[in-house]
């Protein structure tokens, strides 16, 4: 991300030279509970998502959290984890994630 802006930085006067607009949606998954995340990862990930601030659209993001790593957790060294916990959140959450990120995609299209 950090390439982004290099081409449209201005080392004159670090203005943006970007005069056209892009809207990016950017989705963080993460096996990270949300509560976990709200403590330790949202401020970066917010930070990050910000560097697409300089293409002067419409920047939206998408958390989907405590995500499915491996679909059998007995064949990994993964015992930190609840296999049944991970299995069940998956298939009650993951099919909402995808349909808000389908939603969002269409948004920042229409926004074009």
């Amino acid at each position: 991300m950090e390439r982004l802006h290099f081409c449209t930085l201005s080392y004159d006067d670090y203005s943006n030279y970007f005069i056209g607009k892009v809207n990016v949606g950017v989705i963080f998954t993460m096996n990270a509970p949300q509560a976990f995340y709200q403590l330790q990862y949202k401020r970066k990930l917010t930070e990050q998502a910000n560097a697409f601030r300089s293409l002067n659209g419409k920047v939206e993001t998408l958390c989907s959290f405590d995500t499915l790593q491996v679909k059998d957790y007995s064949k990994f060294n993964m015992a930190g984890f609840n296999a049944e916990h991970k299995l069940a959140h998956h298939e009650k959450q993951f099919p909402l994630d995808l349909e808000k990120a389908r939603q969002m995609g269409k948004e920042l299209v229409r926004l074009g």
